[in-house]
Formats: C-alpha cells, sequence, structure tokens
C-alpha cells in the first residue's frame, strides 16, 4: 500500500540524494551511543520508529546495551526508518541525521531530524455496499482529512468485513485503491464484495481423540441453521480451551454451497496429567506448601480427578475432586469435592469434613460463577488456655453458596490498570445443622496507570454476616479476621479487631478494609511505594462506630519476579485506639486481592 500511495502522490526528490549522513561519521566509529532522537513525528510514531532501529540499543531484563556507531549502522536505520514513514502519510520525508559527541565520554548522541509533507485522506468511497448497510459502517470510515496510514487503512478494511460478517455476509471481501486528488492528498475508495448470507451447515472437529469428539463438538454450541456470526466462531474456540482438555482450538468456515458454511474445529490434545508444588514464606502463614495432582480425563469424555494438599502453621487441608463438563451447558461443569480442613489458632482447633457439590459456568478463563451446597461435619475444639467465648461445637453444617469472581487487569501477575472483584455469598439454614447463618463479602481492587511508569491502585473488602437464630454465635471459621500482609498493614495477623483476654483473634460479624497504594520506579526492577490503610473488625452490628477505623501509613519496596511481586512494606499506625504495637513489617508475594 505504501507504493500505492507513492504513485498517488507528487514526485518527490530522492531521499538518497540528500547528505543525511555527515562526512564526520567516521571519526566516531564504535563509540556508544547513549540516546537515539527522532523529531518531527508524535509520539506513536516516534516510539514504533525506535523499536525497530539498531541505534536504539538493545533491551535487557536488567537495563539495555547500547548500540555502537558505524556508518553502516547509520545507513541502515535510515532505509528503515523510510518505508516507515511513507506508510505512515510521509513518503517523501527526508532525515538529516545530526551527530552530537561527548568527547570526555567517547560516546554520542545522534539525532534524526524528519521532515517532510504529510499525505491525507480527502475523502473516502465505499462501492458495493447495499443501501441499508451503508449508515451502519460510516461509523468505522476514516474522517476526511485524516492521515493516511497502512494500518489505518488496514484496520478499516478489517473493520469493514467484521461489520458484514456480523450481519451473515460469512465471504465479505473488500479490496482498496488510492486515486490521487490534489497536491499530497488522496481518495480512498473500498471496494466491497458482501457474498451472500450464510448459515452453519455442520461442525467437523480434527485432532480430537475419540472419546473428547463428542464433547468438542457439544461445546462449539453451533447448530445446523444457525445464521453465521464470526463470534459464533470465536467463543466456541474458547469454550474448547476452558475445557481444560485442548491445548490449542481454531474453528475454520469453509464454503459449502451458495449460502451454507461448514466449520472445521481443529484442536491439539493437552497432556491430560499436571504435578504442582509450591512452597513459600511470608509474615501472615509463614510458611506454606502446597502441592496438586491432576488428571483431566482420568474417567474419559473431558471428566477428570484431582487430589491436593496444602499445610501452613495456621490451616491444613486435603482434598479430592471429581467433574463433568459442558453440564448443563458448553461453559459450565458440574463437580464433587471431598475435604478434611483443619484449622489450628492459638484460641480453638475446628476440624471440618466436608462434602462439597458444586456448579460452575465461566464467561472467561478468569471470570466465572459458581454455586453449590456444602455439606460439613464441623467440631470446634477451644484451646485449654483459651480466654474468650468460643463455643464447643460439633454438628453437621449445610451451607448453600455462590461465588462470582471478575478478572479485568492488564496481567494477573503484574496488573499496572484495570480491577478485579471477588464477591461471596453463603446461607446456612438452622433446621439443616448445628448453626446457621447468613454471610455476605465483597473484594475489590482497581489499578490506574500513572506519568513515569508509576500507578496508584485501591482496594476494599466489606463483609457482614448474621446468626441464625440472632442470639447464637458464628462458627470461628465463618467469622470475620483483620490484620497482616494482604490486608491492614498496621496490624499483626488477626489482630485488628475483638480480642480475648490472651490477645487471640475472636473474630466479629462486620468488617471493613480500604487501602490506596503508589507504587513507583525506582531503578530497574526495583520499585518504591507509599500506602494507606484503613479497617476495623466489630463484633456486631450495634458495634459499629466508624471513629473506631483503624488507619495506617508507610512506604514500601517491590522487586518484580516470575511469580508477582515480591513486598516488604513498613506500616505506622496514626491511629491509637488499638494496645497493639503501632510499628509492622509485611512480607508478601502477589496481589492483595
Amino acid at each position: 500500500m505504501g507504493a500505492a500511495l507513492l504513485a498517488a502522490t507528487p514526485a518527490a526528490p530522492c531521499a538518497a540524494s540528500f547528505p543525511e549522513i555527515p562526512d564526520e561519521a567516521p571519526r566516531y566509529k564504535g563509540w556508544p551511543v547513549d540516546a537515539l532522537i527522532l523529531e518531527g513525528v508524535d509520539k506513536d510514531l516516534r516510539e514504533s520508529l525506535g523499536e525497530g532501529l539498531a541505534l536504539s540499543g538493545e533491551s535487557k531484563l536488567l537495563g539495555k546495551d547500547k548500540a555502537l556507531c558505524f556508518v553502516h549502522t547509520l545507513r541502515e536505520d535510515l532505509e528503515r526508518t523510510r518505508p516507515c514513514l511513507a506508510r505512515h502519510g510521509m513518503p517523501d520525508a527526508t532525515i538529516p541525521v545530526e551527530l552530537e559527541p561527548r568527547p570526555n565520554r567517547k560516546s554520542l548522541r545522534v539525532r534524526f531530524r524528519i521532515s517532510g509533507s504529510v499525505v491525507r485522506g480527502s475523502e473516502a468511497r465505499v462501492k458495493g455496499v447495499p443501501g441499508a448497510l451503508l449508515d451502519d459502517i460510516a461509523p468505522v470510515l476514516p474522517e476526511p482529512g485524516s492521515v493516511f496510514q497502512d494500518a489505518v487503512m488496514n484496520r478499516v478494511s478489517t473493520n469493514l468485513v467484521n461489520a458484514l460478517q456480523q450481519r451473515g455476509h460469512a465471504r465479505a471481501t473488500v479490496a482498496l485503491s488510492v486515486e490521487p486528488a490534489g497536491a499530497y492528498a488522496v481518495t480512498v475508495v473500498f471496494e466491497v464484495s458482501p457474498g451472500p448470507v450464510c448459515y452453519f451447515r455442520r461442525v467437523e472437529v480434527v485432532g480430537s481423540p475419540d472419546n473428547l469428539e463428542g464433547l468438542a463438538r457439544r461445546s462449539t454450541d453451533i447448530s445446523s441453521g444457525d445464521r453465521y456470526h464470526p463470534r459464533k466462531l470465536r467463543r466456541a474456540d474458547e469454550s474448547l480451551r476452558l475445557l481444560g482438555v485442548f491445548g490449542q482450538s481454531r474453528g475454520t468456515p469453509e464454503p459449502a454451497g451458495l449460502d451454507s458454511v461448514d466449520v472445521t474445529v481443529t484442536v491439539s490434545e493437552r497432556s491430560p496429567r499436571t504435578i504442582e508444588f509450591g512452597v513459600g514464606y511470608w509474615t501472615d502463614d509463614e510458611l506454606r506448601v502446597s502441592s496438586r495432582w491432576q488428571h483431566r480425563n482420568l474417567f474419559l469424555g473431558g471428566r477428570g480427578f484431582e487430589i491436593s494438599a496444602l499445610y501452613s502453621k495456621f490451616e491444613q487441608r486435603l482434598a479430592s475432586s471429581t467433574w463433568w463438563p459442558a453440564v448443563p451447558t458448553p461453559r459450565s461443569r458440574v463437580s464433587l469435592e471431598a475435604a478434611v480442613t483443619r484449622n489450628s489458632e492459638p484460641n480453638y482447633t475446628q476440624l471440618d469434613l466436608s462434602l462439597i457439590f458444586s456448579t460452575v459456568y465461566r464467561f472467561s478463563a478468569l471470570n466465572f460463577v459458581q454455586a453449590g451446597l456444602d455439606l460439613s461435619r464441623v467440631s470446634v475444639t477451644p484451646k485449654e488456655d483459651s480466654a474468650g467465648d468460643i463455643p464447643d461445637e460439633q454438628g453437621l453444617v449445610s451451607t448453600f453458596f455462590a461465588k462470582l469472581e471478575f478478572d479485568g487487569t492488564n496481567d494477573r501477575i503484574r496488573p499496572r490498570s484495570g480491577a478485579a472483584s471477588k464477591t461471596r455469598l453463603e446461607f446456612a439454614p438452622e433446621p439443616l445443622g448445628v448453626s446457621g447463618y447468613l454471610l455476605a463479602e465483597e473484594k475489590a481492587i482497581g489499578y490506574v496507570r500513572l506519568p513515569l511508569g508509576a500507578f496508584v491502585s485501591g482496594r476494599m473488602r466489606v463483609g457482614a454476616a448474621h446468626p441464625i437464630p440472632g442470639e447464637g454465635d458464628l462458627l470461628p471459621n465463618r467469622r470475620f479476621y483483620s490484620g497482616g500482609a494482604t490486608s491492614h498493614r498496621g496490624f499483626a495477623r488477626r489482630k485488628l479487631g475483638p480480642l480475648d483476654e490472651s490477645g487471640d483473634a475472636m473474630g466479629g460479624n462486620l468488617v471493613f478494609e480500604g487501602s490506596v497504594d503508589l507504587r513507583f520506579p525506582l531503578f530497574k526492577f526495583l520499585k518504591g511505594a507509599a500506602f494507606v490503610d484503613t479497617g476495623q473488625v466489630w463484633g456486631r452490628l450495634e458495634d459499629v462506630k466508624p471513629n473506631q477505623i483503624e488507619v495506617a501509613v508507610g512506604p514500601g519496596l517491590w522487586v518484580d519476579t516470575p511469580v508477582g511481586p515480591f513486598r516488604v512494606d513498613y506500616a505506622v499506625r496514626v491511629t491509637t485506639l488499638s494496645p497493639e504495637p503501632r510499628t509492622q513489617v509485611q512480607i508478601s508475594i502477589g496481589s492483595t486481592l
């Protein structure tokens, strides 16, 4: 397309005729290039150009390797720059080069002074589109007077095809031509061939083992006679990947008659077995070890089995589960889990033997809703030296639960923008167990980018629980707790809120937490932080008083690692409502949600 633009614009003088490379360039042979400066273009073009030029240097994990100055390197970078400028509406641009030596350091800066007239599109025409669709596709056309850029024209062509395909024209094509319209102006013509409105006829799965073929076909959710829409193909690909038994999936439409389309879904089988092991240490849980073994197709047809184990000072858990995929919808699955969980706190021990039946529907890999029933045999034993009101309780607890998780951040491990949330609802009717209650909890976190590589994050947690009947007590592991590296950093683990006479956490029926973090780069992978944490846990609703909210501030250091940010925070409480120590050092890895 760059060639078409050159042909449609006035003849330009040959760029090679300009004395762009200074005569003194050989004098600086082999000198390091401190910076390559591109003048005369906007920021986006400057960044995309710089990434592809040798004189910009090479980015490394811990910094950047400087390029060395040679005449042939200057010439090659100029040759790379010219066609890029042509594709961005500057076909006759000139690029005089200036060298700025630093003799005391034996290095230099290189400056490209880019100048030239910009070609603009005076008009955009569309041919071959039915009149009823003209108004629908008008918003995707370039504005008159906009700069002629290859990327923009290609994007417009793609958008035109997508607009037609979304209306069932599976075989739509667009051809682009350019006509002169004066000095440095062109008319852009999009010639459209919509083709007929098409309908799906059949789906064929390629690459799947026999025991998974029926599951794969059912999960595409494409039926014969459905009107063609590219969104159906994208959803089919995503639904197949969400099954967990296929490594890759791609649905390809193929013509099958005048107005019919067959879909060939090509999948690659993923290794069904996974073994995971993790170990870590941080201030909340101290030593924490976890492991998991999973076979995603042990019982064939995508029916899998999993065994997992977790150990920390305060929690030990052993669980096994099995599941049935694509039941009752292509994106849902039904699972059955059996688990043994032991919570060991300074003032009590709780043992849960659980059988959990649930169904989950996935909107995407990270966003889902889950609902189910948890039948648990619960045994709570207060410690002999416990000074608090921990009930000695045993019996069945039947809990109906629902969860909703959303993750719209730009990076799951090192987020810098977007938001995420977790919602939890639980209802245990008192007639179906020894302890009834109603619980709701919401956690949310958001990130906003700032200039100079900094960003700010805000986190909130709100929860409330009510025992049934109202005068009863919640089980210890159904209460809310706060304090620690991943909640209120001004307190040690679980030290915010009601405590017994021994200083052990009693938990409460209501919790509020809020925090704001400012994070900024210090040196390469090292980042600094400043934060404010607020929060409180109240035993009951009548205990809630806004003036009891505890506030802590402090600095922190962040180190980006492959498994997430390693954080060290130093918190100082500015409120004096609690007798707990006013300063805390918190260590953790990962996001605070």
